[in-house]
């Protein structure tokens, strides 16, 4: 399935990290110290909420972790279990954030610094220097404009499960899909006029997103179906492939995702996102094998073919006269 600008942060990619994360943060986006400005400035806010050690200890911790304004209290004993990467679950538990580490880190730190980067002999990206490279931060939201503070869960070598950023662009918004006939994956089985928003069709993918909308946002995703394939303009640029065409339309806007039996191509990886594949088609290429039947000459000549005629005289001539000599 193609996605379109809407959904393409689902699928983006991970920032990049340099050196190892320790108990007080990367080496690019260290943890802010109890006694920076940017600490105590926040102070005063967190304690008026009643939690005054707050993310206060300049370090690396799980803070979420008992705190019932988090609502990380009275967890379940085998949350931790359950929400380890490992688990042979199909989504991770709401609550695993509580666990995961995090500090309060310098805002003006943490992203790359091209001109500091080059001034100490590196390359943005490169572990010359810490300003080659950057850590994953938000705002926090705990706070009003005069004390903002930034956070970071990447510095510390952890997950960000409570930060919502990639499902709220998504979630509470209306998509509009573009959905081709494919046997299995995407079929019209008629106007079901209790089904408002995937009108009759049905099938493998439009299952699984209606199970993912469902249980992955707190808002629910609404879905427009376009019932026009590919728009003319796009047609016009891929006459040849409406497939294509449909990912042209998501690259630019007219759709938010196009479903339906896909080929990833590189060309059409150039125009948009592709969710993770449902399935793979493995190609082969056969072609028939000469066979020939051996007579009993051929088969008894076979160790004799290494070497010509002539040479196996001189080897007969050099036995016979060691024989002799």
């Amino acid at each position: 399935m193609a996605m379109g600008p809407c959904l393409a942060l689902v699928v983006i990619f991970t920032m990049m990290s340099g050196g190892v994360a320790s108990l007080t943060g990367a080496p690019e986006c260290p943890c802010v110290s109890p006694s920076s400005p940017l600490i105590q400035q926040a102070k005063e806010q967190f304690a008026a909420l009643g939690v005054p050690g707050y993310g206060m200890a300049g370090e690396c911790r799980a803070y979420d972790l008992g705190l019932a304004l988090s609502g990380c209290d009275n967890l379940d004993t085998n949350l931790e279990e359950q929400c380890k990467p490992s688990a042979n679950v199909t989504a991770l538990p709401s609550k695993c954030y509580c666990l995961q580490k995090w500090c309060f880190v310098d805002s003006e730190k943490c992203p790359i610094n091209k001109v500091k980067c080059v001034a100490a002999g590196g390359t943005v990206g490169s572990s010359v220097s810490p300003h080659c490279r950057d850590r994953e931060m938000r705002a926090t939201t705990k706070t009003n404009a005069t004390a903002t503070a930034h956070f970071s869960y990447a510095t510390c070598g952890a997950l960000d499960y409570y930060t919502s950023h990639i499902t709220s662009i998504v979630a509470g918004r209306e998509l509009k899909v573009k959905i081709k006939d494919s046997f299995y994956w995407t079929m019209k089985e008629g106007n079901d006029k209790t089904d408002t928003q995937w009108q009759g069709w049905t099938g493998a993918l439009t299952k699984a997103l209606e199970e993912s909308f469902r249980n992955s946002f707190e808002s629910d995703v609404r879905v427009a179906v376009d019932e026009g394939w590919v728009s003319e303009t796009s047609k016009e640029q891929f006459p040849n492939s409406s497939w294509t065409a449909c990912v042209l339309d998501v690259a630019v806007g007219n759709a938010d995702m196009c479903i339906g039996d896909f080929w990833v191509t590189p060309q059409r990886m150039n125009l948009a996102n592709f969710l993770t594949p449902f399935d793979n088609d493995n190609f082969f290429l056969v072609a028939p094998r000469a066979s020939t039947q051996e007579t009993l000459s051929e088969i008894l000549k076979k160790p004799f073919l290494p070497f010509h005629g002539s040479l196996w005289l001189v080897i007969v001539g050099f036995l016979v006269f060691s024989a002799f000599a």
